[in-house]
């Protein structure tokens, strides 16, 4: 499972690809679950009630970007979304084990949202995720 981070009110593109249209919106974020709520907790913005949906209004933009930069320039002390190691033993699947994420990994989720939440901003849009 993951959730998405998008303005649901930014144009979309089409793209075509063997012949088929795909509609996509130019500006999002989709992240594992784990990590979304990691990161939502990280930045301060973890909506404890329902952690899995939720609306930034554009006038709430600016206080998230300062959330993620505060986040980006805690160096030696950002909390990173690091899981413990497991293994998938589900029947039928390849086995895979996950070793949760580095600070670069960490650093580089920060950013694709500073990019989204900066792109909104400039466009007056809201962010919704879910």
């Amino acid at each position: 499972m993951s959730i998405t981070f998008y303005c649901p009110t930014s144009p979309r593109t089409n793209r075509v690809e063997d012949g088929i249209t795909w509609t996509e919106q130019p500006h999002e974020c989709n992240f594992a679950n784990g990590n979304a709520l990691d990161l939502l907790q990280m930045i301060g913005l973890l909506n404890s009630e329902n952690p899995w949906t939720g609306c930034w209004k554009s006038e709430d933009l600016p206080t998230v970007q300062r959330s993620i930069m505060r986040a980006l320039n805690m160096d030696g002390h950002r909390v990173h979304l690091v899981r413990e190691p497991h293994i998938n033993k589900e029947p039928g699947r390849a086995t895979a084990i996950y070793q949760g994420n580095t600070d670069t990994q960490t650093i580089r989720r920060l950013i694709q949202l500073q990019e989204l939440v900066a792109y909104a901003s400039e466009n007056n849009y809201s962010i919704v995720y879910n």
